[in-house]
């Protein structure tokens, strides 16, 4: 085996993202048998082939459809990890095509349907440009499987709005579970960014505790900072501390301080924990109402 095809071979792989689609380079044919019986490559899917191991890497994953069909969409859990959802787990990069085509892959499942241009963004992989469903689009489409966590995590990243995600339901309207989606994002209303804070928001909801925003921003002394659940008038902050709050010690000292600023501003802080949501939720309603009392019998006095 020359020397200069494996070169050639390895710079692309490099451009192409991990791997290489063996109609665009025929003169490598016989390289490309030899490393494959050695198992020096693996097929990814027919004709695209990638180095040994390819399987843990989503680039390559990506890759590897954009060189197999220019049309195909990545939706679902792999089109999260690669827009806005870096940490979510998936087995399976979920495709989509308009036309039927054989798929003989075990890391790799097609399904046949049609994604509205509009909801389509396209990322780079090398020099590779693959095709991957909106952050809006697929946040609604995961929820009717894994509920209300990937509305929170795309409103928490900032990649899409509840505007956004409901023209995406919208577009793919008549899908199945699309009614259980509808009522996620109405319980979605005020911006939840995390499970615990939708738990909480729902406690308040049904105690008819009114006069709150969710993730409100509130500026102070030139710092922005955002509040998990805001009384603006009566200057309160609810702060909640999600199930993984203390392992994030970059999201622990960053809240500590926010909770300093707003006590130096003069505004009341109350901090809850996941379980005091779960097991003591009618503690937490009592406490946002003696909150509430004491910052209004204060704003009282300051108006005399």
């Amino acid at each position: 085996m020359r020397t200069i095809h494996r070169e050639r071979l390895a710079q692309l792989l490099a451009e192409g993202g991990g791997v290489v689609r063996r109609s665009e380079h025929p003169e490598l044919g016989p390289v490309l048998d030899r490393l494959l019986r050695t198992k020096e490559l693996t097929t990814v899917l027919l004709g695209i082939y990638a180095p040994a191991g390819f399987c843990a890497d989503l680039a390559a994953r990506m890759a590897a459809v954009a060189a197999w069909n220019a049309d195909a969409v990545v939706v679902g859990r792999a089109a999260a990890a690669a827009t806005y959802w870096p940490d979510i787990r998936f087995d399976r990069v979920d495709i989509v095509l308009r036309v039927a085509r054989k798929l003989r892959s075990m890391d790799f499942r097609l399904h046949r349907r049609t994604i509205p241009v509009d909801w389509i963004r396209e990322l780079r992989v090398g020099t590779r440009t693959v095709r991957v469903s909106a952050p809006a689009l697929t946040a609604v489409e995961l929820a009717a499987e894994l509920g209300g966590e990937p509305i929170d995590t795309v409103l928490r990243t900032r990649q899409a709005t509840l505007d956004d995600m409901r023209s995406a339901l919208d577009a793919v309207s008549g899908s199945r579970g699309n009614g259980a989606r509808r009522r996620l994002l109405w319980e979605s209303r005020d911006t939840p960014w995390a499970e615990s804070e939708r738990l909480a928001h729902q406690l308040l909801r049904d105690a008819a505790i009114l006069g709150w925003t969710g993730n409100e921003k509130v500026v102070i002394n030139g710092h922005t900072y955002f509040v998990d659940i805001c009384f603006l008038r009566l200057k309160i902050a609810v702060e909640i501390d999600g199930r993984d709050h203390q392992r994030d010690i970059t999201t622990f000292v960053r809240d500590r301080e926010r909770q300093n600023a707003l006590v130096l501003a003069g505004w009341i802080v109350l901090r809850f924990t996941w379980q005091d949501l779960d097991r003591h939720p009618q503690r937490f309603v009592a406490q946002v109402r003696a909150a509430i009392e004491t910052a209004s019998r204060a704003t009282a006095v300051n108006k005399r």
